[in-house]
């Protein structure tokens, strides 16, 4: 699964907990969770390739996991290829028919194609497109503007 992290320093916690209950703290740490992931999502999912299917963009999905005093955001994709387009994939191996048929039958007009599209790939590996780390590095300043705003007021 593709994914990346940015923490928060909570190190200000004991300031905010008198300054407002734990209800109150927990309800501003997940609304500014939520607002911080829609964000870094909407950022994934505008650099996401859209390929054949255009299936990678429509799984990345966000989850808040974790205890009130411990959330723990995720954005990530469960889908198989996201991992390589966000890495990319070393020359070697031969890569899986099926997508590279659909591909070649789309793109090209021809799914027998596949064969030289999948041995190029073998042969050259592919780039990596970094779209959940450059999200992240894009983000990663908003984000904490997100929770200054949530824990400001």
């Amino acid at each position: 699964m593709a994914g990346f992290s940015i923490s928060i320093d909570d190190s200000q916690v004991k300031a905010l907990m008198r300054k407002w209950t734990p209800e109150q703290v927990q309800r501003r740490s997940v609304r500014a969770m939520n607002e911080s992931l829609a964000y870094l999502r909407m950022l994934i999912v505008e650099s996401a390739p859209v390929g054949v299917t255009g299936h990678l963009r429509g799984s990345v999905f966000t989850s808040i996991r974790g205890k009130p005093t411990d959330l723990r955001g995720i954005v990530a994709s469960p889908l198989e290829y996201a991992i390589i387009v966000e890495r990319g994939r070393k020359p070697g191996r031969f890569p899986p028919r099926a997508p590279i048929e659909l591909w070649a039958r789309r793109v090209l007009g021809d799914a027998s194609l596949w064969f030289v599209v999948a041995r190029a790939i073998a042969r050259r590996g592919i780039a990596g497109k970094h779209i959940f780390e450059q999200a992240a590095q894009k983000g990663e300043g908003t984000v904490k503007r997100i929770w200054r705003k949530h824990f400001s007021a």
